[in-house]
């Protein structure tokens, strides 16, 4: 019976998914240092480029693309991907400037079959009834800031699944949302790696007056 009653429940939920909160999006591992890129750098808030869908599903966040330029921000701090990187300041003072687009950024649910009666039964054995998924993709370009030349353009993204039974319910709500915070810090990760790995290139460039290859 007891079972009976938690199959239920779980389709009830299943059906509805909970809203987001800032900590499953937001709240991830920090990056850790893994070398620095001896030039300062000034961060120009990302745009948000993300599609009118995908803005309608996170609305009830508010300023989403200021918090992503936040965390963006705090965590190639605390990685010390360059010698100083701030977001205020005359961006002349700085080296290099880096802007950008936020292209994607959501979380969503796929039921297959808890609104089919007759396919009830597989979600009682345990089956999965759906997926949650989270995906983001964050676009860079690093840039001179004496002479507004664009020294490396750099792309990433990642997406992140997990499978959904009616026996989730406990923690639906609770953990709802942390597929899009993992992809959010995997993006940031390759960002930072894509980005030291040009280092020796950055640095030659910008002691070039005429940012020759």
């Amino acid at each position: 019976m007891l079972r009976i009653v938690t199959l239920l429940l779980g389709l009830a939920v299943m059906g509805c998914a909970p809203l987001i909160q800032n900590s499953q999006l937001f709240e991830h591992t920090a990056l850790l240092p893994e070398g620095t890129i001896p030039l300062t750098a000034q961060l120009v808030p990302l745009e948000d480029h993300r599609p009118e869908k995908e803005q309608k599903s996170l609305a009830h966040i508010q300023d989403l693309a200021g918090k992503v330029n936040a965390v963006l921000l705090k965590d190639f701090q605390r990685a010390q991907l360059f010698q100083e990187l701030s977001i205020e300041g005359d961006p002349r003072q700085a080296d290099l400037l880096l802007r950008g687009a936020i292209r994607s950024f959501t979380v969503q649910t796929v039921d297959y079959y808890y609104e089919y009666t007759p396919l009830v039964i597989f979600a009682f054995l345990g089956l999965p009834e759906g997926y949650s998924w989270g995906q983001v993709a964050l676009a860079l370009e690093v840039v001179d800031a004496k002479n507004g030349a664009v020294l490396g353009a750099y792309e990433a993204s990642s997406r992140q699944q997990r499978k959904v039974t009616i026996y989730d319910t406990g923690n639906w709500e609770q953990h709802y949302g942390e597929e899009a915070g993992e992809s959010f810090r995997q993006t940031l990760e390759k960002l930072k790696r894509a980005i030291l790995a040009d280092r020796d290139r950055l640095t030659r460039l910008v002691a070039s007056p005429s940012n020759a290859p």
